[in-house]
């Protein structure tokens, strides 16, 4: 390693810092011209002068080829740990590590490089970092705490930020776009010149928003239902409530005709289950205009159906049987209006019972999350 070292000189003590892409290109530069030169000594080594110095100094030659690699080996071996530590301080549920990771990678560029793309960062505790400008597109960040950073002109792009805190945060400039922002906290965010174009926001609470300043084009913003769509889906089951018990159960023939596998997530006999279904179902579309009154059961509900197993292509399955008994039920009453309007119902419920069970939705949902205004 002697010779080595007299080639670098003062950085030897480099592969102790930050320069670590300069002792890579050093030695890799070093292992190739020695190669050469070991390669050409071969070649010429008995028909040149200039090969026979070659040949003399062979074994030294040996040792910087050997001597690069190592170096290269040992390099490469602490960048790779010393870049496992800092992500996982990064995405740390201690804020103080959060920060100083973030101070170490911000001095070695990999903030802002695109290095963290795609990392996973639930739950991390960022609040009050300076993440400006760092490339973050493609990051798992639902459910981080963010209060009170410096997003300015960061790059979040196809991020899941489901849930996350973003209160107070600074995001003049920052790339939304296609990001999930579904349930997040957006309150006292400067937004000035943030894009959210495809992002979606449904649930987002995101406070007083100058929307001459802000890109929301085709993001998914408020899914709350219109008077008029509740008023024609509460009509449409006053229609079918004498005969509740029947429809109740030719629902369950639809779901179980359209996949017979779902029978063995039910327990109870399946007429218990369509009493329990019919009573439940008056209750959701009678709360339609109050979401907030029904918002715990369903909360409740989805966690269960997730400790039954319930996977989320069974949703799809329920929606499509439960179109299907409402056709049969109401004839020519369920118009192409009135199905728009159930199947948008049914996704909003869904879409709240689905989130509750991975532990999605933040508290309270449903205050700020009217934004109808922006669409």
């Amino acid at each position: 390693m002697c010779i080595f070292a007299k080639i670098l000189g003062k950085k030897k003590n480099s592969i102790t810092d930050h320069r670590f892409d300069l002792i890579n290109l050093i030695s890799i530069k070093v292992v190739f011209a020695s190669l050469i030169i070991l390669l050409l000594g071969q070649q010429f080594g008995g028909f040149s002068q200039i090969g026979e110095l070659i040949i003399v100094s062979y074994s030294e030659w040996l040792g910087i080829l050997i001597d690069g690699i190592l170096l290269f080996s040992i390099n490469w071996a602490i960048r790779r740990e010393e870049k496992k530590r800092l992500f996982s301080q990064f995405g740390s549920e201690s804020n103080a590590f959060a920060l100083d990771a973030t101070k170490q990678l911000r001095k070695k560029g990999w903030l802002n490089d695109g290095r963290l793309s795609g990392i996973n960062l639930i739950h991390a505790q960022l609040q009050c970092a300076n993440l400006s400008q760092s490339v973050l597109n493609n990051v798992d960040l639902s459910h981080a705490n963010l209060n009170s950073a410096n997003l300015v002109e960061a790059d979040l792009r196809g991020s899941d930020l489901t849930a996350a805190d973003l209160s107070n945060t600074e995001c003049r400039w920052t790339d939304f776009r296609n990001a999930n922002l579904r349930w997040a906290n957006l309150e006292g965010a400067i937004l000035d010149g943030a894009r959210f174009e495809g992002a979606d926001l449904r649930f987002a609470k995101l406070g007083d928003i100058n929307e001459n300043t802000v890109s929301f084009a085709g993001a998914k913003m408020s899914e709350s239902l219109s008077e008029r769509e509740v008023f024609i889906i509460q009509n449409s089951v006053s229609m079918i409530q004498k005969s509740m018990k029947g429809f109740s159960m030719e629902f369950y023939r639809e779901l179980f005709k359209a996949n017979p596998m779902v029978k063995a997530l039910f327990i109870a006999k399946i007429e218990d289950q369509a009493s329990k279904f019919a009573q439940f179902f008056e209750l959701l579309i009678s709360s339609l205009d109050n979401m907030e009154k029904i918002i715990p059961a369903l909360k409740t509900l989805g966690k269960r159906h997730t400790n039954y197993g319930v996977k989320d292509y069974h949703y799809r399955v329920v929606g499509e049987a439960l179109i299907c008994t409402l056709k049969k039920s109401l004839g020519h009453h369920f118009d192409k209006e009135l199905e728009q309007a159930w199947l948008k119902a049914f996704g909003l419920l869904t879409m709240i019972m689905q989130d509750s069970s991975r532990g999605l939705m933040l508290e309270p949902v449903m205050k700020g999350v009217s934004v109808a205004a922006y669409n």
